[in-house]
């Protein structure tokens, strides 16, 4: 699979990229301490795309401070 921009998501369920606004991307933290971007489809389905130490600093400048993800 080619490498995802940083507005695309992997849906699993329908198994397709999907592109998804930036005004419904926010950055999120795991328990585990593991940093995610979180979309939202259309139809109100999460997707998370994991992302690097290395890039955290510049998804906070875009997407706002990282908040804990709960379920």
């Amino acid at each position: 699979m080619p490498k995802l921009k940083e507005n695309q998501f992997y849906n699993v369920s329908t198994r397709k990229k999907e592109i998804v606004p930036n005004e419904y991307i926010e950055l999120v933290k795991f328990k585990n301490g593991a940093y995610a971007l979180l979309g939202l489809a259309r139809d109100n389905m999460k997707m998370f795309k994991l992302i690097s130490v290395n890039k955290i600093e510049k998804m906070e400048n875009k997407y706002g401070k990282a908040r804990r993800y709960k379920r």
